[in-house]
């Protein structure tokens, strides 16, 4: 499960699609994340939802941390989309 917010041309918010507290968190900034790669883990109501990217490029920030209470749309990290990483991505 995905959401994904623009902040600006460059920059790909992640947020959360559902409330619930962060099980795991996938990935670390400064990382490149291929399109449907896992950033964050939930645990909602005992249930383990993936949230993973919609776009590729380098993780800009983690906002969260495992066992932080999330809310609907809480921006869990940013995406900086890098035309070299997706053309990684999509050749793989």
């Amino acid at each position: 499960m995905s959401d994904t917010q623009h902040m600006d041309k460059n920059i790909v918010k992640v947020v959360s699609p559902l409330p619930g507290l962060v099980a795991r968190v996938a990935i670390n900034p400064g990382k490149e994340v291929c399109r449907g790669e896992e950033i964050v883990v939930l645990n909602v109501m005992k249930t383990e939802i993936p949230v993973v990217s919609e776009t590729s490029g380098i993780v800009k920030e983690i906002y969260v941390k495992e066992w932080d209470e999330v809310n609907i749309d809480t921006v869990l990290a940013t995406i900086e989309l890098n035309s070299d990483v997706n053309k990684r991505c999509s050749s793989q």
